[in-house]
């Protein structure tokens, strides 16, 4: 009876303990993510001080010339969308095709 009740007041807290070692693999994990990208940002950050970085980048986002330089856009054709040709199946209803199709399941 003993064993029993010692038993059955150790299953509680194993459980908790359990739970939180989860909690704390999931934090750690989470931890290490942030720091990962903490990282990069401090690189980008580097990358962000070198004035060609800068100028590369407005350049290509922005459009930005130097004074002088001609800027040029190539823009290409975009075709024209096709309408889709409704063939039978999309001229019908659902309740319509739902009935066609159950009559040709039972005949």
């Amino acid at each position: 009876m003993l064993v029993v009740l010692l038993v059955s007041m150790t299953i509680g807290p194993l459980e908790i303990f359990g739970a939180q070692a989860d909690r704390v693999d999931l934090l750690t994990a989470q931890r290490d993510q942030l720091a990962g990208e903490v990282d990069a940002l401090r690189q980008r950050r580097e990358q962000l001080q070198d004035p060609r970085e800068i100028e590369e980048l407005a350049r290509r986002e922005q459009g930005l010339v130097r004074p002088g330089e001609v800027p040029y856009v190539v823009v290409t054709p975009t075709p024209e969308p096709v309408p889709p040709v409704p063939g039978p199946e999309q001229d019908e209803s659902f309740l319509r095709r739902l009935t066609r199709s159950l009559t040709e399941l039972f005949r």
